[in-house]
């Protein structure tokens, strides 16, 4: 990523009980709509 592009943020709340399916939707997301992500950082919080 050069310097000059803007950084992309896409947030997900949910359900500790819906980590299966929140997993799913990524992956479709990543072999799809973001196929052009050069780099992703994954970060969780729970309380």
């Amino acid at each position: 990523m050069a310097a000059q592009e803007p950084l992309g943020l896409t947030w997900f709340e949910f359900a500790p009980a819906d980590a299966g399916r929140l997993e799913d939707l990524v992956a479709r997301l990543r072999a799809t709509e973001w196929a052009y992500v050069d780099r992703e950082v994954d970060v969780r919080l729970s309380r």
